[in-house]
């Protein structure tokens, strides 16, 4: 089911889904994530981190143009349904759902140096 999808652009996405990715790939480098190959809408995207102890769905639809909305996933505890910690997020700016993804997925950021 997992798929690292390279050229995002070839991503069968809406262009805001493209765009979020792009922006996330821009902050934290190529290859922090994985995007999850599942029949989701062409307005939505679930990423996950390398170890898989957490996921983000990214979605476009029933937000406000420019705005997403975003779950902050646990897929252990959803698929056992006993202790579901999924946090729930809409009308947000790209700025803070890249922020917030990189927290949840615990992506390190590279430095860069300013000479």
């Amino acid at each position: 089911m997992r798929k690292g999808h390279r050229n995002i652009w070839a991503l069968a996405k809406h262009p805001s889904i493209k765009r979020i990715l792009l922006r996330l790939e821009q902050k934290v480098g190529p290859g922090k994530v994985i995007i999850l190959n599942e029949a989701l809408d062409e307005k939505a995207i679930r990423i996950t981190s390398y170890s898989g102890e957490a996921s983000a769905y990214i979605y476009s639809y029933a937000q406000t143009e420019g705005r997403y909305g975003l779950d902050l996933e646990h897929p252990a505890l959803i698929e056992t349904d006993l202790n579901d910690q999924t946090k729930h997020h809409n009308e947000l700016t790209s700025d803070q759902v890249i922020r917030l993804v990189i927290s949840h997925l615990e992506i390190r950021q590279e430095l860069q140096l300013i000479s």
